[in-house]
């Protein structure tokens, strides 16, 4: 909560690098600021998000599904840019691919099947809302898998990407999608649908208290992670935090303070 609470109060620079990791992948102080309820989520948080995952995936139970979560530039602006071909994008698909793997060398056995996963309970057909990108993903992984070698290449080539429902699906909400993409990656696991257990509200006034709380949660989490070498930083800043007056900190919540992160 202290951690959060020094990262949503304002103070210091947006600017301010507070998450390095041994890839030397980083985070502004802005990037983890976007994570203030009620404001879109920047996508370096999800991606530092993910690498999270697949580091806490080394201390899984054996019996557990092995997961491998990739950055959202494997989904950059090429797709939707019609000067690129094809074989363009697969090409950076690929290298993404391959950087991506360097730093998680374990690339256990892979289930055929591909969901979609949208919190978005608006009801227009998959090909309306998505296009050709998940049959796209679909075409450029079977090639990656060949160019592995994989056995499992053929076999992936045939799958058809389909849409899960679920009952915390929103109609209201445009700003929490990336929590929801952050809640939906930590919990789901490959199960069936009727098995999954995301532990979210119906849309609702409660739904959004979760969301707001899960919002500090990882915050806390990718900030404070044995992965952030800049984690000594952050709790110095904490413990500064921590020691400015109650009466203070709680001008730090004002809207008008935090006027300067929604700029």
């Amino acid at each position: 909560m202290w951690v959060s609470g020094w990262v949503f109060s304002g103070l210091d620079s947006q600017w301010d690098v507070i998450y390095q990791n041994k890839f030397n992948d980083s985070g502004f102080k802005g990037v983890f600021e976007s994570m203030i309820p009620s404001s879109c989520v920047h996508a370096t948080a999800i991606d530092i998000w993910a690498m999270q995952l697949s580091y806490t995936e080394q201390f899984r139970s054996r019996t557990s599904q092995a997961r491998l979560f990739m950055p959202s530039t494997i989904l950059s602006n090429m797709v939707f840019d019609k000067r690129y071909t094809k074989d363009e994008w697969f090409k950076f698909f690929e290298t993404i691919m391959n950087q991506h793997l360097e730093k998680y060398r374990e690339f256990g056995d892979i289930r055929e099947k591909c969901v979609v996963i949208d919190n978005s309970g608006v009801d227009v057909p998959m090909d309306a809302k998505y296009g050709t990108v998940p049959i796209d993903m679909v075409d450029f992984f079977t090639r990656y898998l060949k160019t592995r070698k994989h056995p499992k290449a053929n076999k992936f080539k045939h799958v058809i990407p389909y849409r899960f429902f679920m009952s915390w699906m929103t109609k209201k909400n445009k700003v929490d999608c990336g929590v929801f993409v952050m809640r939906h990656m930590e919990t789901y696991k490959g199960e069936k649908m009727e098995k999954w257990d995301a532990s979210l509200e119906m849309e609702c006034d409660s739904l959004q208290e979760q969301l707001n709380k899960l919002r500090w949660k990882y915050v806390t989490k990718m900030l404070l992670s044995d992965m952030n070498l800049l984690k000594d930083y952050v709790e110095g800043k904490m413990d500064s935090y921590v020691n400015i007056p109650e009466h203070i900190r709680k001008k730090f919540e004002k809207k008008a303070h935090l006027e300067k992160i929604e700029l």
